[in-house]
């Protein structure tokens, strides 16, 4: 199939169904109108994804803000949380409301099958009137309605193509703009397919992106001007997306490198060779990743000497922040691969859903390594570094100007290591227990 038949015949899978709009907007209404009662100086409207109408068919949260008047409000920003929550807890008694924190506390908590987030802002009307960035959500959702009404393309509906992007971010783990994803927010796919104008072109913009590019849809600065203009602490990430609503603000500031160079290799790979699997998330259950590691075994021509292992881990995370407790699982899942390097990793990866358990894989080489490893001294002409090194390492030699020492090594054994690491204070402060642990 291709490329364009594949994104057609794709695409129509993301769309809600109508009987999926009439319900969730059912119960979204009826959630203003409860705020309403007890809020009553205060507009509810929905916001997010919903009120843009580039949700994906599956979602099931809803984003509502709980907008103040400027005037009256502009020197009670710091009040406003305590009010919204006052308002939640009388009518919604029925239900746990659980206040998060961020740059303006929020509200969340299931209702009715959805989960509701309740977010207190200021009525702005333009950017530099915020009181607080969540202030300016609604403007974000302003400006894609506003592009949606001439998004279309060669007859093709871009919200529609904005949902391809999300789903394929998502399915290649580049969805999310949280600390311990450092992705791409709905937001920014939003902002850079309107930029390029399909799904299609939008992959192809991101196959020839060099770090450091510089987009600015509503054309606030000339050519290389960016840079001049914008706080450098806001120009670190290796993409600078000039929000369109406000040209102080680099929308994909929390972009990291690494999730960067991701959706650029899975944007050539796809151009390449195109094919529904990117827009499928991976399975991390432990059965398919045997399967895959088996599969690999059976692929290659010398299967002899291409056996290789698999780690599974299963963890319980720490209760709390959700972006706290995620960067602490990252740490958690970088240590154990930075100690499993030495049996040679082939491929891994970690999984977090919110609310449930993570899961970390990692397929290695070898469950036997070497019982001794060459360490990197000092250069020979370094005299004084070269004595100490000496005296520490008795077992040593030169090569290549410098000195060289064997040291043997603590854990050859996999099984052995994978016991230290989990039992390190470092790898279990960051997470609540291992659950399981499989080795095969």
């Amino acid at each position: 199939m291709d490329r364009s038949s594949l994104i057609e015949k794709f695409g129509q899978n993301l769309e809600p169904t109508s009987l999926q709009r009439t319900r969730l907007w059912s119960v979204a209404d009826e959630v203003c109108m409860i705020l309403k009662k007890v809020l009553p100086q205060a507009h509810c409207q929905v916001g997010g994804s919903v009120a843009k109408d580039t949700w994906l068919a599956e979602r099931t949260d809803i984003d509502i803000f709980v907008a103040f008047p400027l005037k009256e409000y502009a020197k009670k920003s710091g009040e406003l949380c305590e009010m919204v929550e006052q308002g939640l807890k009388k009518v919604f008694m029925k239900s746990t409301i659980e206040r998060l924190h961020g740059s303006r506390d929020y509200f969340h908590f299931e209702y009715k099958g959805y989960t509701l987030e309740i977010v207190p802002i200021i009525a702005i009307t333009r950017a530099d009137e915020a009181c607080n960035i969540t202030d300016i959500s609604p403007l974000h959702v302003a400006w894609v309605v506003q592009e949606g009404k001439r998004l279309t393309n060669n007859g093709k509906i871009l919200t529609n193509e904005i949902r391809l992007a999300k789903q394929f971010c998502k399915a290649q783990r580049i969805y999310g703009a949280e600390s311990y994803i450092s992705g791409v927010s709905g937001y920014v796919v939003e902002i850079l397919v309107i930029y390029y104008g399909s799904f299609e072109k939008f992959i192809e913009g991101v196959a020839k992106w060099k770090e450091g590019q510089v987009i600015d849809p509503s054309l606030f600065y000339a050519k290389g001007m960016a840079r001049f203009n914008l706080n450098s602490s806001k120009m670190r990430s290796p993409l600078i997306l000039i929000d369109p609503v406000d040209k102080n603000r680099n929308a994909a500031a929390a972009f990291g490198v690494e999730r960067w160079q991701r959706l650029r290799r899975v944007a050539v790979a796809f151009l390449k060779e195109p094919s529904e699997d990117f827009f499928t998330a991976p399975s991390y259950a432990f059965s398919d990743l045997v399967g895959k590691v088996k599969s690999k075994e059976k692929s290659s021509k010398k299967v002899s000497t291409q056996k290789r292992y698999l780690v599974y881990l299963e963890i319980e995370p720490l209760c709390g922040k959700v972006d706290v407790v995620g960067a602490k699982l990252v740490k958690a899942y970088d240590y154990c691969m930075q100690q499993l390097t030495p049996f040679g990793i082939v491929e891994s990866d970690w999984d977090w859903p919110v609310g449930k358990n993570a899961v970390a894989y990692f397929i290695v080489r070898t469950k036997l390594r070497p019982t001794t490893q060459e360490v990197q001294g000092p250069p020979l002409t370094m005299k004084e570094a070269l004595s100490a090194f000496k005296t520490k390492h008795a077992d040593n030699f030169e090569k290549e100007g410098r000195i060289y020492a064997r040291v043997k090594v603590g854990y050859p054994a996999l099984d052995d290591q994978l016991t230290a690491v989990l039992g390190s204070k470092y790898f279990s402060e960051k997470i609540s227990r291992v659950v399981g642990l499989k080795l095969v």
